[in-house]
């Protein structure tokens, strides 16, 4: 067993970070997870890979407004998601699920849980390259009420 990658990233600030991130208290889950509509910041703290889990129910979620703004962020190199619940949301028609999955493939093994359910307006089709870069999922639903 080598740990020299370990130890280049511990001294080249990995640690330092670490012990920052920890004091900031950066670890909490009511840091990490956001629950509720979707904002300029909730947006921005996907992009930067603070916010981890994504939950958002109910048309009040602002997803329609927030769509691109949402896409681009989990298209990130920062992004960190490993949640994401779409559920009742006001989905902006004409706008197919793709759009959404093709970012998040991205984020390949860090993704857990993905669920888009309860909007009549999605629609397209799955793609096969998701579940490929995707093979750590544990739940994934995609369905209309």
């Amino acid at each position: 067993m080598t740990l020299v990658p370990l130890l280049e990233l511990k001294s080249g600030g990995g640690h330092v970070a670490y012990e920052i991130a920890r004091l900031l208290g950066l670890f909490g889950r009511d840091v990490y997870r956001h629950e509720g509509a979707l904002t300029d910041k909730v947006v921005e703290g996907v992009a930067s890979g603070v916010i981890w889990q994504l939950v958002c129910r109910g048309t009040s979620a602002q997803l329609a407004s927030q769509f691109d703004a949402l896409a681009t962020a989990l298209a990130s190199p920062c992004c960190t998601l490993e949640e994401l619940r779409l559920v009742g949301c006001d989905w902006p028609e004409g706008r197919r699920v793709g759009e959404l999955l093709e970012p998040l493939c991205s984020l390949g093994r860090r993704l857990r849980v993905l669920v888009i359910a309860g909007m009549a307006t999605a629609s397209g089709e799955l793609l096969p390259s998701f579940f490929e870069r995707c093979d750590r999922l544990e739940a994934f639903a995609v369905y209309e009420l």
